[in-house]
């Protein structure tokens, strides 16, 4: 057995069930593992590595003495900010199933330091029940205002008429593709000024040069 970050290796394996425990009645203490388990009937701390044993078959024979010092890890864990989906992942690394892994977090951060209850959700360790994983984040919108670089219009850059007052050189290029060589139209000053361009979705804009170029219409 392996103590430390809150992970524990238990003769190599996870747990023996195929899926999560059924909870008890809130009223005896069971966990809402979707949410975090808040210990409602107010579970001691003598009270809870039965209560773990019950729920995380993998940790029957651990001590009650290694179970509290695991549970302890964890609260200390959260205190210190440290992230979740890392925890998680460590458990799972170690042998734990997923299922094991955010249980035991579950049920020891909300019978001990139950403040730290966001931490042990599904969405939080970035596990759910029948193998789905919580929603990647949603792309950034294109760019309305852009430097100097190389964009692709409709993705990184909205369609549309752009204006810049330019500071020295200043260069911009509409491309067919990103090579950089297909060039549709394209514009130079070296002595800097004002600059114009439209760009249609699909195309690619290369800037250079002192200018930030920003969308008008």
């Amino acid at each position: 057995m392996i103590l430390g970050a809150a992970i524990i290796v238990v003769s190599g394996t996870g747990s023996s069930h195929s899926s999560p425990p059924t909870p008890a009645p809130t009223s005896t203490g069971a966990p809402a593992t979707s949410s975090g388990w808040s210990n409602p009937a107010g579970l001691s701390r003598t009270a809870l590595p039965d209560m773990i044993r019950s729920h995380v078959p993998a940790v029957a024979t651990v001590s009650d003495v290694d179970l509290l010092g695991i549970a302890d890890s964890y609260c200390s864990a959260w205190s210190r900010e440290a992230d979740p989906k890392t925890i998680f992942q460590k458990g799972v690394e170690s042998g734990f199933s997923q299922e094991d892994a955010q249980l035991l977090m579950s049920l020891s951060t909300g019978a001990l330091c139950p403040q730290f209850n966001d931490r042990v959700t599904y969405d939080a360790v970035g596990w759910h029940p029948g193998g789905a994983t919580s929603a990647p984040p949603a792309p950034a919108a294109p760019a309305t205002s852009v430097g100097e670089g190389t964009y692709k219009v409709g993705e990184d850059l909205e369609p549309g008429s752009y204006k810049a007052d330019c500071v020295g050189h200043g260069y911009w290029a509409r491309l067919r593709d990103d090579s950089g060589t297909d060039i549709i139209a394209n514009d130079l000053k070296a002595n800097g000024g004002p600059m114009r361009f439209t760009a249609k979705k699909g195309e690619y804009v290369e800037i250079s040069g002192g200018c930030t170029f920003t969308k008008i219409k």
